[in-house]
């Protein structure tokens, strides 16, 4: 079984800020694989489904505990179903990477991100995860402020672009693995941007 985490924050508040792209990233994916709404549940703090596709079994979580208590959600179900580190993948905005690009790593530190900082508390750092760029000029706002704005109108119209193929690439990653997957799709431009 594989474990698909992606990171947000419940609630019509948060729904379109820029914390959310996990979610959004989610329920495209969520979409690729077919299931509907009531193929969730909710256990463990969070709303989980599951999928099959390639042969594997997925499981599909949301945590419901706010984005700095993700862990709480995640580890649970890591428990539960006995899933092994490397074949959980955690989708997690990225203040670091312009907005709509994608980054691919086998693991790593949790980059002052408080949602993989639960995580890591609960599970260690050996996790593969995807960053989805949300960067974008905003003056001299705070980081910690910033990601909880809604994207703009102009970016909202690029996230179903951005959503898919951060969904293309998470089966991806299932079907071929992380080293793979990091060479075909990390510093690939999604939205024409200039290098």
């Amino acid at each position: 079984m594989f474990l698909i985490a992606g990171l947000g924050n419940p609630g019509p508040r948060y729904q379109w800020t820029r914390h959310n792209a996990g979610w959004i990233v989610l329920d495209r994916l969520a979409e690729k694989l077919g299931l509907g709404p009531s193929d969730w549940e909710e256990k463990h703090k969070s709303r989980a489904a599951r999928a099959r596709h390639g042969g594997s079994d997925l499981l599909l979580v949301k945590p419901l505990t706010f984005m700095n208590l993700s862990g709480e959600a995640v580890g649970p179900w890591m428990q539960f179903y006995k899933v092994p580190i490397a074949q959980v993948l955690v989708v997690v905005d990225e203040y670091a990477l312009p907005f709509g690009r994608l980054r691919i790593r086998p693991d790593g530190s949790d980059g002052g991100h408080n949602g993989l900082k639960s995580i890591q508390a609960q599970i260690g750092p050996a996790y593969p995860r995807l960053r989805i760029g949300v960067h974008a000029e905003h003056g001299q706002v705070p980081m910690a402020d910033f990601v909880l704005h809604e994207f703009s109108a102009d970016e909202k119209k690029a996230l179903p672009k951005i959503a898919d193929a951060a969904a293309e690439c998470i089966l991806e990653i299932l079907a071929r693995g992380v080293a793979p997957s990091m060479n075909a799709w990390n510093g690939r431009k999604l939205l024409g941007e200039a290098p």
